[in-house]
């Protein structure tokens, strides 16, 4: 993660190619993993960069070096000890973007990944994928998959 613009001067070593994505401060440290297949949607959820800073704290942070953060688990677990129980207003909230994304775009298969920003409250799309991997975390991933092609090869008929 680079604070200052100082920071992108010291990452010259860095293995590249490299992303650059702005980090959102976000509550509870997790992200919140949406998979939709057609009509069936999993909302899973894991652990992911720790609030690295907030006004009431920015003074505590080194912004002079950049941190480094190993791989984050990708581990998808639908409720946790360490993540917590998802609140039904964020599963409604998600349920109801994915289908808006679902419908907008003319996708079948695709998963996002989204925030509750730590100062607003409100959920940011941080990801969007096309055919991601559901075998991680869907279990009955074949059947699901197999009943969407079916249901799309049946309203292809004429």
């Amino acid at each position: 993660v680079i604070f200052h613009p100082k920071g992108l001067l010291d990452s010259t070593n860095e293995p590249r190619p490299a992303i650059v994505q702005q980090y959102i401060p976000h509550l509870d440290s997790r992200i919140f993993k949406v998979y939709v297949l057609g009509n069936e949607t999993t909302i899973t959820q894991r652990l992911s960069l720790p609030l690295l800073h907030t006004s009431n704290n920015i003074s505590q942070v080194n912004i002079e070096k950049n941190w480094h953060f190993g791989r984050i688990s990708k581990k998808c677990v639908a409720v946790s000890d360490k993540c917590g129980v998802m609140s039904n207003e964020i599963v409604s909230k998600l349920l109801e973007v994915s289908a808006e994304m679902r419908d907008v775009f003319k996708l079948q298969l695709f998963n996002l990944d989204a925030v509750v920003e730590h100062k607003t409250g409100r959920i940011v799309i941080v990801d969007v994928n096309y055919f991601p991997g559901y075998q991680k975390c869907i279990r009955d991933f074949g059947p699901r998959l197999l009943r969407l092609i079916d249901r799309m090869y049946s309203s292809a008929r004429y």
